[in-house]
């Protein structure tokens, strides 16, 4: 057998090159983050505010909404209007669960709504401006366009809407939410109306507003910011769900009460200097992690040096099965992929555990299990999985085809398509914990707090948004600190080895299969040192398949006419390449059943605390 070790030089450690990626994105994303909080403080001024709003709403389903925007600079905007989220029709339809029943604008603008189907409708102007509208508004949006521009000052416009939220029905309540605004500018005098009768409980969003009651209504009263959602959501006595226009929905015996009251905790609204504190924190946060992420790695992850062929022609280790190299050594230690599954088929083929045949007539194959146990755990898997989807121990690829094919109009053979999908991708997604520890020290437990940290400092960020006192500077926090979350994902997603280590010497067994992979990438170097041996062949292929490059390795062998018969597939002296395999099972791993396109009607809404509101969007302009 050929061995070849060509020392021209080390290889160069992979994990210099991951820290010094990970290293520049820290910095970048930092840099990025300071200047996005400073351009916020600075330059975040709004030019088109809702200078008042009212809406009331009734429970018929009649929601009656009055805005008077302020437009701060000329020549800017000709829209002014408000959108959804949720399916917009105009007048009522089966389709949508808010219908535009009225619009009043003001004189000489023209009322448009451009519906959830983008459909756009409006009366009294040319082709040009219906164009207009139709690029520039979003789906579910309603406005006034006024082609000469609107003027400095004061606009009113007043919407008539029929909504139909979801409204929830649990064993001691019933309960209705719904956002009035979600992504929206800043509204700076609101007066919302609602109907207090049957309400045990209400919950306003945000919790600054103020809440009274006259009479039968509740009336809600005060000023958002920006993007702050806007909305209420009312606990109400069983029953009460009966008079109310909606969808009603039936949750069971669920306690409401408790859930909706655990969706809106209480909170105090002393918390003047929160807004300060969460900025500096964000802005120490993004300056302390690039030094921080370097000190880790320092400390944690720097590997022993090793010297190591650039190019080795033998297998490192033969011990090891194909998908255990997949797993360890093919690139993330702890990432198992299709390479995996497709070396142990190769290597099952040629020790006779199954026998993988090219049909005649194209690409597809038949897999025959001629034993049914392995010593092997993984492999133990494959053999009990293909056991499941065979026929009489025959696996047809063609015939599997035919059902993903087949199953986008049946739903029992999309049921089976379905499960034969999970079965096959869990083959692709394997792990072993022993294995793992045998060879590694996972440094991700090290990065964790990086990303931990960040996402609570950013949710402390957000209440201060919602509750401080200014909004603008807890805003600002917000974005610098998801600044440095992203920074902390980055470093998460590197290898696990980056920030921890390899076991004793098992760092320079990792340097000789990377060796080993370049070898097999190079043709020029696999013609110049082809074996003789027809079994060093068999073992570039099955082990180049589990390192990723497998197809390459078939490429060569073919140029050089290498006859390799344990791998043929018995048609046209091909051999079975990984890419045949993939082609094989892809009209079963890449199956999407037509359940899964989004296109039935439901509608959002009905969830709980303020990101499960029906309704949501807000004022906008363009």
């Amino acid at each position: 057998m050929l061995f070849l070790a060509i020392p021209k030089r080390g290889v160069i450690m992979g994990e210099t090159r991951q820290l010094a990626l990970v290293l520049t994105a820290a910095i970048v994303f930092s840099i990025l983050g300071v200047l996005s909080g400073i351009l916020i403080l600075t330059l975040f001024e709004g030019d088109l505010i809702v200078s008042e709003y009212s809406a009331s709403y009734s429970f018929d389903g009649t929601l009656k909404e009055t805005y008077l925007y302020d437009v701060k600079v000329p020549s800017t905007y000709r829209s002014l209007n408000r959108n959804f989220e949720e399916l917009v029709s105009f007048g009522r339809s089966d389709n949508a669960n808010i219908a535009l029943i009225s619009s009043v604008v003001p004189d000489k603008a023209h009322a448009y709504l451009k519906d959830y189907a983008g459909v756009v409708h409006v009366e009294g102007v040319n082709p040009d401006v219906i164009a207009l509208i139709k690029n520039r508004a979003q789906n579910n949006e309603a406005g006034a366009y006024y082609s000469e521009y609107y003027s400095p000052g004061t606009w009113p416009v007043t919407y008539t809407w029929e909504i139909s939220p979801i409204i929830n029905r649990g064993a001691d309540a019933d309960h209705l939410n719904i956002n009035l605004a979600t992504d929206h500018i800043p509204y700076s005098d609101i007066s919302i109306t609602i109907p207090s009768e049957g309400v045990k409980e209400l919950f306003v969003r945000p919790t600054t507003l103020k809440v009274s009651q006259s009479g039968s209504f509740y009336i809600i009263t005060g000023s958002v910011q920006e993007n702050v959602p806007i909305g209420f959501e009312l606990l109400l006595n069983r029953g009460t769900a009966d008079t109310i226009h909606g969808r009603l929905r039936d949750i069971g015996q669920e306690n409401l009460e408790e859930k909706v009251r655990a969706a809106n905790p209480w909170y105090n609204s002393i918390f003047g200097i929160l807004p300060g504190l969460s900025y500096q924190v964000a802005l120490l946060l993004l300056i302390c992690f690039p030094p921080l992420l370097f000190v880790i790695w320092y400390r944690k992850g720097r590997e022993k040096p090793f010297i190591v062929p650039e190019h080795l022609s033998v297998l490192p280790d033969p011990t090891l099965k194909p998908w255990m190299v997949t797993l360890i050594f093919a690139g993330d230690p702890q990432s198992f992929g299709k390479e995996g599954l497709y070396a142990t088929l190769l290597d099952m083929h040629r020790r006779k555990f199954i026998r993988i045949d090219q049909n005649p007539e194209g690409k597809d194959l038949t897999i025959t299990l001629l034993k049914t146990s392995s010593d092997d755990a993984y492999e133990q898997t494959v053999l009990n999985t293909f056991g499941r989807i065979a026929e009489n121990d025959i696996i047809d690829t063609a015939k599997l085809a035919e059902m993903a094919d087949n199953a986008k109009s049946d739903k029992s053979i999309e049921t089976i398509v379905s499960a034969y999908q999970d079965q096959l991708n869990g083959l692709t997604s394997y792990s072993s914990s022993a294995l793992d520890s045998r060879y590694i020290e996972d440094g991700r437990g090290y990065i964790t707090p990086l990303i931990i940290i960040p996402l609570i400092w950013a949710l402390v960020s957000a209440f201060s948004w919602i509750a401080g006192s200014n909004a603008i500077l807890s805003f600002s926090a917000v974005i610098m600190t998801i600044f440095a979350f992203i920074e902390g994902i980055i470093a998460f997603v590197f290898p696990a080895t980056l920030f921890g280590r390899w076991k004793d010497d098992t760092y320079a067994e990792k340097l000789r299969w990377d060796s080993f992979r370049s070898f097999l990438s190079d043709a020029a170097l696999i013609r110049r040192y082809a074996p003789a041996d027809i079994v060093m062949w068999g073992d570039w292929l099955v082990y180049g398949t589990a390192l990723g490059v497998g197809d390459r390795v078939v490429k060569t062998m073919n140029d050089l006419q290498v006859n390799l018969p344990e791998f043929s597939t018995g048609y046209s002296n091909s051999i079975i390449a990984p890419a045949l395999l993939y082609s094989a099972f892809t009209p079963v791993t890449a199956f999407t059943p037509p359940s899964s396109d989004g296109s039935g009607f439901g509608g959002g809404g009905g969830g709980f605390g303020g990101g499960g509101g029906f309704g949501g969007g807000g004022a906008g302009g363009w």
